[in-house]
């Protein structure tokens, strides 16, 4: 059975990607919003995977700037092992947003996935070499992880913790400066990290990849053989969000995430924002993921286990 990964957080190199300074046709979010939430809802469906890739393919079409639509569309090839056609898009990518350091580094996953990894090594370093020209630019959260992250790559320079913190430019903002505790929270070290984001590690093109879930050190999974569910399903939990959700007035539109641990009970905990649009809608946000009823739980061989799941609120 192939296992189920919720992509979240830990692919924080489009965080930055994703934090885009201009604006776009809405036309081309709402496509991507859609297949977003198609994705969502049915991870293992090869039928709503073709139909996610064509979505994000007719708003890439629309505007090839588009970078957020580029990076679902390569996160999803990757996970389906797509290699050629990820190698392909990412090409695409790079040629018409060369300033994205974000694209880069998914090639080299791409490259390390299948064992390439002194081909690897080139893109990690142009990765770096992009990624510390947009910071002297513009400081931002995912620019600044992935700075360290690259580090860690391409010399095997483990930052610990406190040094990252210490490091934080002075114009983060409380928010941002939160995200990124929160972040090295989670992950531990750039090293563990770094497990998590080559899937089990590098291994050579015929060799079978370990089947042993990846998990926190507290023992919550991040990989799992079966989702955890809201009771009903996913459209059950989208009728409940929308019944209880009050946009707060004036709100801005965007996506809020918000993460959160499914307990090997069904009962909901530490739920925090990932993604935010400002503390009235986090706020609002998070009170509707802490209301929610018991879930079924997550599965790895058979037994419940507690899982970290990821909920995107779409505001419009």
């Amino acid at each position: 059975m192939k296992k189920q990964l919720l992509i979240t957080v830990f692919f924080f190199s489009f965080i930055s990607v994703s934090a885009q300074q201009r604006k776009y046709p809405q036309e081309v979010i709402d496509l991507n919003d859609r297949a977003t939430e198609v994705w969502l809802r049915n991870l293992s469906n090869k039928d709503s995977i073709a139909e996610v890739l064509n979505l994000l393919d007719k708003a890439i079409a629309l505007d090839q700037s588009y970078i957020t639509a580029y990076g679902n569309k390569v996160n999803i090839l990757l996970s389906e092992e797509e290699y050629d056609k990820a190698m392909k898009t990412l090409d695409e990518a790079i040629k018409y947003n060369p300033e994205q350091h974000g694209f880069y580094l998914l090639k080299a996953k791409a490259l390390e996935e299948q064992g390439q990894s002194e081909e690897a090594l080139a893109f990690y370093k142009k990765a770096l070499e992009t990624c510390e020209i947009k910071m002297k630019k513009n400081p931002a959260v995912g620019s600044f992880l992935d700075s360290y992250f690259l580090k860690y790559c391409i010399y095997g320079i483990d930052t610990p913790a406190s040094e990252v913190i210490s490091a934080m430019p002075t114009s983060f903002t409380d928010e941002q400066r939160k995200s990124i505790t929160v972040f090295l929270d989670v992950v531990g070290s750039f090293k563990k990290y770094k497990d998590v984001f080559i899937k089990n590690g590098s291994r050579p093109l015929n060799q079978k990849k370990p089947s042993m879930p990846q998990k926190r050190e507290d023992g919550v999974y991040y990989v799992v053989d079966e989702l955890a569910e809201y009771p009903g399903g996913h459209d059950a939990m989208i009728e409940f969000v929308s019944r209880n959700f009050r946009k707060p007035a004036n709100s801005k539109p965007g996506t809020v995430l918000v993460n959160f641990v499914v307990e090997d009970d069904g009962t909901i905990r530490d739920a925090e924002i990932m993604k935010s649009l400002g503390k009235e809608i986090d706020d609002e946000a998070l009170r509707v993921v802490n209301m929610m009823p018991k879930w079924k739980p997550a599965k790895v061989g058979g037994k419940v286990v507690a899982m970290v799941y990821s909920i995107p609120f779409i505001v419009k």
